[in-house]
């Protein structure tokens, strides 16, 4: 009974290896039909921060969620 637990925990590690996140989020200029792609961010948090810091110097940005 005592191989449970450590069995328990080695599918725990395994499966949560495997859950990774399915979208990334692209920056991209609302002007010009915001087909101007600035950068691919692995969050949506990540993606606010870069519009956040840039919209001063870039103007009018979105975030879009792309699946991979």
């Amino acid at each position: 009974m005592k191989k449970l637990p450590y069995t328990f925990l080695i599918l725990l590690i395994l499966f949560s290896a495997c859950s990774t996140s399915k979208a990334k989020y692209e920056v991209h200029l609302v002007s010009g039909g915001g087909f101007h792609h600035l950068i691919t961010a692995d969050t949506k948090a990540e993606a606010l921060d870069f519009v956040n810091d840039q919209e001063d110097s870039h103007g009018d940005m979105k975030v879009i969620k792309v699946s991979q």
